[in-house]
């Protein structure tokens, strides 16, 4: 887990390339902070040169490639890339990056964890491929000098990087098909750029304009992610996730390509065997592991499956969870059970009111406004994790996109199945979580939202929600087209996992953990093989008995409490927004005071009162999300 930035001049109106990297390295450190390298092109180079700079560690240069060190920083470069790094697996300088292959012609930089690289290796090896490093940083340009794009679709695990091949005279960046790893870029007329992160490339915009339909989703529906192209700022845009884009240093010329996905076909294997191996391959690593522990069926899975694969390791194993004085949604009994079960040590992080303090913070490490309580959560549960030396987080994301989780997903599952397994749910309904008067609510609404459309729909809900009053209506129309979700379980689960609602969640996975310099890891979201068992399940047997998941509950009862597997109420990973909002209210107050003309009804808000928040837990929700908006706002502009 690294950052990465990358810096092409097109001309001469363009600042020096390597200067530029130096300083957008620094802005990286966070990523990275354990070593640091950039290399650079000349304009008539057919060879890249590498230089040391400030955090460059000794020995980086390894004698086995003929790398020329250059012993100036120049401002003649072409062309430059670098890379922030965090150790994590071969913590030897043999695995430094950018990283060159024997002839000098290539260079890698690499954002990511190849999970079966140990396979992928030993393939290549058979092949006559030598290797002088047990990185899988190495095993990634090899592969790449072998089979070129290619290479990418074997990958089981989470990547964003670029390959510069000197003699085609080529930038290729790349990205993983699940998106767990982010890759920004700014294209103008006299320079191209990249960067793990898009404040990096802020700073080289003569001006920075804030995305509309961006601000209007998320003031309304606290989305932070609205497409996986478009990102908060104008002109600066994410590489998509399972692409390709290569610009030709000759004309400047960009070249987009979608890749294939994985291609490790293992359907014959057990769902455990998949489960195992995907938790093995990921508690792998050379520095301390910990765990994410909410209390839920998928964390409390991931732990336990850890603890039976590693028990002489469990007595130093940390399990990390966030709690709350809120009853209706702390789950710090369930907490203690999986961590008195394994054996592992609990580290408690509660979350209170007095958090709010540290929002800009949080932005400010986002480069995001915050949509609610929990992305704060996870944010002190980083810095918690940070503080006990922790360099590798495991996470239960994911899960319920694969394995039909949400309550949401009952009415599609319940169009799709049969007479017998609807009546056998509905003899099980509290199973599900749900009441008589809950699942008739859920199934009016699922049929109302496809009899009115996607247009009336949206008009009918905003309408009826409670903020509706505190906004301009030219807010609304800066909206997206709003598009129906799929009518059945299978296609609505696939555009949840690869669309944005498991990809806002890794939106923030990324930005909290690398604030802190800990790399988080989630099987049930980066582990494409994984992924294509759940979708080998048909949608019947994913819901059984009233129970979601049911795969996995029943797989989790040799590995964890039986309390937990058939837990009936889904809590996910929530916080009490509406009672934490209305005792921070002073703070969020002062932020919307000094919040600027965005169609919001400022003066309105703030003659709003804790109490009233504390019952309507959606106008508390919109005062959350235009408090962190104004913070947002106020640190794009420092």
């Amino acid at each position: 887990m690294c950052g990465i930035n990358g810096y092409i001049r097109k001309n001469r109106n363009a600042e020096a390339a390597l200067p530029r990297i130096s300083r957008m390295n620094r802005q990286l450190k966070h990523r990275g902070p354990d070593s640091e390298g950039a290399c650079f092109l000349m304009p008539e180079g057919q060879r890249f040169s590498d230089v040391r700079l400030d955090d460059t560690a000794a020995g980086a240069f390894p004698q086995h490639l003929q790398i020329t060190e250059a012993t100036l920083i120049t401002d003649q470069a072409i062309a430059a890339m670098g890379h922030r790094r965090l150790s994590i697996v071969d913590l030897s300088q043999n695995a430094h990056q950018p990283m060159a292959d024997e002839t000098g012609r290539y260079r890698l930089i690499f954002n990511g964890e190849i999970f079966n690289f140990r396979e992928l290796k030993h393939q290549l090896q058979s092949k006559g491929v030598r290797f002088f490093s047990h990185s899988d940083t190495e095993v990634l340009l090899k592969g790449w000098m072998e089979e070129g794009p290619a290479f990418l679709s074997r990958i089981n695990g989470f990547f964003a990087g670029c390959i510069a091949d000197a003699k085609e005279g080529t930038w290729t960046l790349f990205r993983d098909s699940p998106g767990v790893k982010p890759l920004f870029y700014l294209d103008t007329p006299d320079f191209f750029a990249f960067s793990s992160e898009t404040k990096v490339l802020r700073e080289l915009q003569q001006q920075v304009h804030i995305n509309p339909q961006q601000a209007a989703t998320f003031l309304t529906y606290g989305r932070t992610l609205n497409t996986h192209r478009d990102t908060w700022f104008q002109d600066i845009y994410a590489l998509e996730p399972g692409s390709v884009l290569q610009i030709r240093l000759q004309d400047a010329e960009l070249h987009h390509e979608k890749l294939i996905s994985h291609q490790g076909n293992r359907l014959s294997e057990t769902l455990q065997t998949v489960l195992r191996r995907s938790v093995q391959q990921r508690i792998e690593a050379e520095v301390p592991v910990g765990f994410a522990a909410s209390g839920g069926l998928d964390s409390s899975l991931i732990l336990g499956v850890a603890a039976s694969l590693f028990p002489k390791q469990v007595p130093g194993m940390l399990a990390f969870s966030a709690t709350s004085s809120d009853p209706n949604v702390d789950e710090s009994e369930w907490q203690r059970q999986i961590a008195g079960f394994t054996g592992v040590k609990r580290i408690e992080v509660s979350i209170g009111a007095q958090d709010a303090r540290l929002i800009p913070q949080l932005v400010a490490a986002a480069d995001l406004p915050a949509a609610a309580w929990n992305n704060l959560a996870h944010y002190r549960l980083c810095t918690a994790a940070n503080a006990h030396g922790i360099k590798v987080m495991l996470n239960g994301q994911g899960a319920d996109e694969l394995f039909a989780g949400y309550p949401a997903y009952l009415p599609a599952w319940f169009r799709d199945v049969g007479w017998k397994q609807r009546k056998e749910f509905l003899l099980h309904l509290a199973n599900s979580g749900l009441n008589t008067v809950e699942w008739m609510k859920l199934r009016l609404k699922d049929g109302l939202q496809r009899r009115l459309g996607a247009d009336r729909w949206q008009l009918r809900a905003l309408r009826r929600k409670s903020f509706t009053s505190f906004v301009h209506a030219d807010l609304f129309e800066s909206l997206p087209e709003p598009i129906l979700p799929d009518a059945l379980l299978d296609g609505r689960l696939k555009d949840d996992y690869y669309g944005m609602k498991l990809g806002q969640m890794l939106q923030w996975e990324d930005r909290n953990s690398m604030a802190h310099s800990v790399e988080s890891r989630n099987p049930f979201a980066d582990d494409q093989i994984l992924a294509q068992m759940a979708w080998s399940i048909p949608s019947e047997n994913k819901i059984r008995n009233g129970f979601t998941k049911y795969p996995l509950r029943e797989l989790s009862q040799a590995y964890i409490p039986e309390s937990i597997s058939w837990r009936k109420d889904k809590k996910g990973f929530s916080m009490p927004d509406a009672a934490l909002t209305a005792e921070a209210l002073p703070f969020m107050l002062s932020w919307i005071d000094a919040l600027p003309e965005c169609g919001v009804h400022k003066t309105a808000l703030l003659k709003l009162e804790g109490h009233t928040l504390e019952r309507d837990a959606t106008l508390a929700g919109f005062v959350f999300r235009c408090a962190t908006y104004s913070v947002f706002l106020q640190h794009i502009k420092s």
